[in-house]
């Protein structure tokens, strides 16, 4: 009997882990980030199982502004219209429904960016869903830029370049078929400012992305750490009196 209320006592103290969106939704970036770009020549009814699992992004982030009704509405309209015209491309028609798709997309995700964001710096708390929130937003981000090299390229196929040992062209990469992730690839370096040099912006719409990707990147890293920061040392001042009394 005493052991067992020691065993209770001790788990009380113990920070219970809850899976919220947030932390769903981290997972299927995640999926997308890794696991996507390894399955892009896997087809699954004539359809490219990286793409079915970018679904699995969308559901995720309408799940995780699910207290919001307006959120919910908003973005499900866009995820909505990203799907039909990227299917309405892949069934045959022309090329403007591919960068229709891409806008609708960019356009989901800079809002789910925001609202994530929002919540991040809305909470008084250290919470694992505010640490899942603060790493969604900075893979999202770097989601935003790949969306944007990605319209980029369909209007200018030369916008990047390749190192010359690479074994695909920069215009296998617009729509992002079976290379798929290699957007994703050049946005992480970039906002990371990696840089390995095997792709390059080559005009000067992406010279001008990669530099404002790059200093977002640089910006969003000691904004949120000086947050998260700040929070804790807050939290823990309050917590501490309450204790000693």
């Amino acid at each position: 009997m005493e052991h067992s209320a020691r065993k209770h006592r001790l788990l009380s103290h113990l920070p219970s882990i809850h899976i919220g969106g947030y932390m769903w939704l981290l997972a299927a970036l995640l999926v997308l980030l890794i696991i996507a770009p390894l399955l892009s020549s896997f087809t699954v009814f004539t359809l490219r199982l990286s793409a079915l699992l970018s679904l699995f992004v969308l559901l995720a982030g309408i799940f995780a502004v699910s207290r919001s009704r307006i959120a919910v509405y908003t973005l499900s309209i866009l995820a909505l219209c990203a799907v039909v015209l990227e299917l309405l491309h892949h069934f045959g028609m022309n090329d403007w429904s591919a960068i229709t798709a891409n806008f609708f997309a960019l356009f989901f995700l800079t809002g789910l960016f925001i609202i994530v964001e929002y919540d991040v710096f809305s909470d008084r708390q250290v919470t694992l869903e505010t640490l899942a929130g603060a790493c969604c937003g900075y893979i999202l981000m770097a989601a935003i830029f790949a969306s944007i090299y990605s319209i980029l390229l369909q209007y200018n196929p030369e916008g990047l370049s390749l190192w010359e040992g690479t074994t695909f062209k920069s215009s296998d990469i617009i729509f992002q078929g079976e290379k798929y992730g290699v957007l994703g690839y050049f946005s992480i370096t970039t906002l990371t400012t990696l840089g390995y040099g095997d792709i390059f912006p080559n005009s000067q719409a992406t010279r001008s992305t990669a530099a404002i990707e790059a200093i977002f990147g640089q910006l969003y890293l000691a904004v949120i750490v000086a947050r998260l920061v700040g929070m804790y040392i807050t939290s823990r001042s309050v917590v501490q009196p309450a204790a000693d009394r």
